[in-house]
């Protein structure tokens, strides 16, 4: 199911925060969200998710205006995790991702054995089925982050958008995390600090000051020039020799990097 922006913007006291967005997802891509603190992102995810209305322009779910639709069907349709979602209710792990399976529930089709099921592979995926029958308040942030995407996971939409799902993890979980996500059959849309992460999406987005600086393949997108213009930082391309592939190397501006050099 393809999920369209045309001249998308969202605008509070008077202050434009994303404006002019032309972006369209295609079915089944894994695409990614780069940009500074505060260049929209985020509140671009929240247009897209139908979590916030836009003050401007339109986002279209297959050939229907999400604006269209109710909570449920965007619900069925599009799973997000945002960041810093918290709750002060005394819910276990298990009862936290067990809420992703409400919009596929009904007075006549209650929660079940094949629900229960679903839970189980989300549990398991994200790595805290050891965790299920432990309290919300007792978990790490790395925890409580992985608890959510298995909420999500569980919520078995066709579009899976993630706000920094790397955020409070270690290294293990942050790399196992996104390789999960990249070998979802689903639609993913995320948005990520660590540009090396970016790297292994299929297209990825640049924001900046609100606007869409750039779309396009890693390679196509993520040029030395635009990164120091966007990310105010030098930038110099490392070949891995184990594998081939290159990574991005980041100092201040003006810095030499010849004492550096691997």
């Amino acid at each position: 199911m393809i999920l369209c922006a045309q001249a998308l913007g969202w605008t509070t006291n008077r202050t434009p925060i994303v404006s002019d967005i032309d972006l369209r997802i295609e079915t089944g891509e894994v695409f990614c969200l780069v940009g500074p603190n505060g260049s929209g992102k985020s509140t671009l995810l929240l247009l897209l998710a139908g979590l916030r209305r836009a003050t401007s322009g339109s986002v279209r779910l297959g050939d229907q205006d999400l604006g269209t639709f109710t909570r449920r069907e965007i619900a069925r349709r599009i799973a997000i995790v945002v960041q810093q979602l918290e709750t002060s209710d005394r819910l276990t792990v298990r009862e936290t991702v067990e809420l992703g399976r409400t919009p596929w529930l009904g007075p006549i089709s209650p929660f079940g054995d094949n629900d229960e099921r679903i839970v189980e592979e989300a549990l398991a995926k994200t790595d805290i089925a050891h965790l299920a029958d432990r309290r919300w308040q007792t978990l790490s942030g790395g925890e409580r982050q992985r608890a959510h995407i298995a909420r999500a996971l569980a919520q078995q939409a066709e579009i899976l958008i993630l706000d920094e799902p790397t955020n409070h993890l270690d290294i293990h979980h942050q790399l196992s995390i996104l390789e999960l996500v990249r070998t979802l059959p689903v639609t993913v849309i995320m948005a990520l600090h660590d540009l090396n992460q970016a790297m292994g999406c299929d297209r990825i987005g640049v924001m900046h000051q609100g606007r869409l600086e750039a779309v396009g393949t890693p390679s196509e997108v993520l040029a030395e020039d635009r990164i120091a213009d966007v990310f105010k930082v030098a930038v110099r391309p490392v070949v891995d020799p184990s594998k081939g592939d290159s990574f991005l190397r980041f100092d201040l501006p003006g810095r030499s990097q010849a004492g550096n050099r691997p």
